[in-house]
């Protein structure tokens, strides 16, 4: 830049100086301008890389909370699975319980059922009790029969009415096992 030179002590020497002095503080006026010009594009620029950034920052975040939302979803369906297992559990755990009482009145049911054959089984040894004790009488009179005809002598067993009578009756009646009487 050119100074502007004019020398004199008139009216032209001091405008002259004037507008030294104006051009020399628009000079200095415009290097802070042009200074301050910096500083704003300075700044301006790390506000631009501060924005970036943030930016990125932001962008990560944001990548974060969507895996987060995704994991909080699967966890939310692992809950929900977990809930349903539960459940299902629980019912099989009733149909167990079920099964198992129903299981328990069976086997009421058999014992009840073993009680009562035992029952029939002691009445059914007590008739054949009888029955041996009649079976043994009749024994026992068929031989007083068999000794009374023997002695009422050869002439009433050669009698062929005694014969008949003596030799079909047995074989009418069904013969049943004799237990032995300890």
């Amino acid at each position: 830049m050119k100074r502007i030179e004019v020398e004199g002590a008139n009216e032209m020497g001091e405008l002259a100086d004037s507008l030294r002095h104006m051009q020399s503080e628009l000079v200095r006026t415009v290097g802070d301008v042009r200074n301050g010009a910096n500083a704003i594009y300075s700044g301006a620029s790390e506000i631009a890389m501060g924005n970036n950034d943030l930016s990125s920052r932001t962008e990560q975040q944001a990548a974060s909370l969507e895996e987060t939302a995704a994991s909080m979803e699967q966890l939310t369906a692992t809950v929900k699975q977990n809930a349903e297992n539960a459940r299902q559990a629980s019912n099989l755990a009733l149909s167990a319980s079920e099964t198992a009482q129903k299981g328990g009145k069976v086997v009421d049911n058999v014992v009840q059922t073993m009680r009562d054959i035992a029952g029939s089984s002691q009445k059914i040894a007590d008739i054949i009790s009888v029955i041996d004790g009649i079976a043994f009488q009749t024994n026992i009179l068929a031989l007083n029969a068999a000794v009374e005809a023997a002695r009422a002598g050869e002439q009433v067993a050669d009698s062929p009415s005694w014969q008949v009578k003596y030799v079909t009756w047995p074989s009418a009646v069904p013969r049943l096992p004799v237990r032995s009487r300890a």
